[in-house]
């Protein structure tokens, strides 16, 4: 993407219709891989692979990661490039002490690209998500490097979901960030894509809700809410499971219970390199020869159930979460939290025993 259009609102009868459309091709000949707006700096900042070669004197810049701020403007050319004086300076100096063009920095500094990028609710700050799997945050509104923090730097990046049973298939892309919004100017929230989601400190990036990251299923995508500190979490549960045969007069016994069996070995996960090449090279010798001896066995369709669940996490005090507990009759852990934050356990009994009938026992246990 090298253009943005800018629309403009009209009631909600005309709907939107376009104002203008301006082209950053000669500031970003790669792309642009991020875009995010603040009202209250009315400034545009814009991510992408940098096209300057020697990024040595930027490194406090936003120009060495390919951060760029960008002023809105009422009439023509509609948007102008918005740096601070030693940025400009900075740039200047480079583009002096360059001598040759080196396409190894470009390259380099491209394996770096940053695709998500949020501004705090104060405009304070910008929070970015590296495609390398690191994690920066910048002031604004001259985008000045704060924190930055390489993937093995962040805490708990590594933690993984206890109800996750797929074990081996755990890489290293799945504790990568994937989505980052904001709790409040001093906290933010970074989703991962193993399905943990940190609300964490911008000073260290130790996490505010506990000792542990919250799970939620799939790679969770992250949205501030408009009001009071919360964030609203999208995650997405998929589940598969094998189609059963129908049965037809091209369908043989054999082929149902073979499939069967294939089926279960690839379940398992545990073939082996010589299992995998050996039916590799059956299926091209049945290929190239057509015998029905080499015909490799038939696998049964697998469908695949996805279910879209939208959460809501809300700061509250521990009063109201207990007496929440308490409604929702979860007495278990409604006596927890009181234990916890020496609250008063009698209005767990006291509701307790209104909802039951009097009975020896439950004199017993509620008074």
């Amino acid at each position: 993407m090298r253009e943005i259009c800018t629309v403009i609102w009209f009631p909600p009868t005309d709907g939107y219709q376009e104002s203008h459309s301006f082209s950053f091709a000669q500031h970003y000949p790669h792309g642009i891989t991020a875009v995010s707006y603040h009202p209250i700096h009315t400034l545009l900042f814009i991510a992408g692979p940098s096209s300057i070669k020697n990024l040595d004197p930027l490194k406090e810049h936003g120009s060495f990661m390919g951060l760029s701020t960008w002023r809105l403007l009422n009439d023509y050319p509609y948007c102008t490039l918005a740096l601070s004086t030693d940025e400009e300076q900075a740039i200047w100096q480079a583009q002096k002490e360059l001598v040759e063009l080196d396409a190894f920095v470009t390259v380099k500094n491209r394996s770096t690209i940053i695709f998500k990028m949020q501004v705090s609710p104060g405009g304070k700050f910008l929070a970015c998500l590296h495609s390398c799997g690191s994690f920066s945050i910048w002031h604004l509104p001259a985008i000045r490097l704060y924190k930055f923090w390489n993937l093995q730097e962040q805490p708990d990046y590594d933690v993984r979901n206890p109800l996750d049973k797929r074990r081996n298939d755990y890489s290293n892309y799945s504790t990568h960030p994937v989505d980052v919004n904001w709790w409040s100017d001093q906290a933010v929230i970074i989703a991962r894509n193993s399905g943990a989601i940190s609300v964490c400190s911008v000073g260290n990036l130790h996490n505010l809700l506990g000792d542990s990251p919250e799970f939620l299923a799939g790679p969770p995508q992250v949205s501030a809410l408009c009001s009071d500190q919360g964030f609203l979490g999208l995650e997405c549960e998929t589940i598969f499971t094998s189609k059963k045969w129908s049965w037809d007069e091209y369908t043989m016994v054999s082929e149902m219970e073979s499939s069967d069996d294939n089926d279960d070995d690839s379940d398992d996960g545990e073939g082996s390199l010589f299992n995998k090449s050996s039916a590799f090279l059956q299926t091209a010798v049945y290929a190239v020869t057509d015998l029905e001896r080499f015909q490799p066995k038939k696998k049964k369709p697998k469908l695949c159930y996805k279910t879209y669940r939208l959460l809501g996490l809300k700061s509250t005090t521990p009063d109201e979460l207990y007496a929440r507990k308490i409604d929702n009759e979860e007495y278990g852990e409604a006596l927890a939290l009181a234990k916890a934050y020496n609250l008063d356990c009698d209005l767990v009994y006291q509701r307790q025993w209104r909802n039951n009938k009097v009975s020896i026992v439950t004199i017993h246990d509620y008074l």
